[in-house]
Order: C-alpha cells, then structure tokens, then sequence
C-alpha cells in the first residue's frame, strides 16, 4: 500500500497480492527474487539478470513429519505428495492462486535447508537479531 500511496518510492513483495497490479500498470515489477523468471510474468527479468549475481530470495512451502518417523513412511508420503501436486488440478489450483509447484524428494529439501540455514545464521549474527 506505501508504494501505491506513494509513501515509499520502492518496495520488496509478495508476488501473489501485487500481481494483478502489475498486470494493470499500477505497480513497475523492476525483477523477481527467484532462480528463474516467473511463469505468468515473463517479462519481468531476475534480480540475477539485473546484475545482482548468485541473488535467489524465493519462499517455499515442505512438507515435514516428526523426527524417528519410519523411511518406509516417509518415502510414502513423498511419492503420494508429489503424484497429487503433478495432477492438473493441483497445478492449476496453486497457479490460480500465485504459487508454482515444483515438488521434490525429501533428500533435495535436505539439500536446500542445509544450504540456506548456515547463510540465515549468519545474516542473524550478523544483524544481531535475539528472539523474543
């Protein structure tokens, strides 16, 4: 809304809310925070493509079970998790509202949360952010 009134010159947003401004000329979309370009906005460039090297700040949402559940029931629900989100429906669905699946294997969520946890502790440390 501040960038809309006028308020701030310039904001960092949720694609989902903002999109149909963008499409309406109210907002200037100057680049996407994720890998690639986004499917219902392809002209709007990469922070990468931007000049802004290594630069990905995407959100994602995972599926996660308690610790000590069975491998033989985590391999179950992931196969049953992402034969559901390749349906056309779930596809749909999830583009209607703003989001893009992609799905993957319980070792690749491994792989991106061991990867992003040590860069967000570090940005914490360095910012000196405590909890509450």
């Amino acid at each position: 809304m501040a960038v809309l009134e006028g308020t701030v010159d310039v904001g960092s947003v949720a694609l989902a809310p903002v999109e149909p401004l963008i499409k309406e000329g109210k907002f200037r979309a100057l680049a996407v925070t994720g890998a690639g370009r986004w499917f219902s906005l392809p002209d709007v460039p990469t922070m990468i493509e931007q000049g802004f090297a290594g630069f990905v700040s995407d959100t994602f949402n995972a599926l996660f079970a308690p610790a000590g559940t069975p491998p033989d029931i985590i391999a179950l629900l992931s196969k049953e998790s992402r034969a559901a989100l390749k349906t056309p429906e779930a596809r749909e669905q999830a583009q209607r509202a703003g989001y893009q699946i992609v799905g993957g294997t319980p070792d690749e969520l491994a792989a991106r949360l061991a990867s992003e946890i040590p860069a967000v502790k570090e940005l914490v440390g360095r910012l000196g952010i405590k909890a509450d």
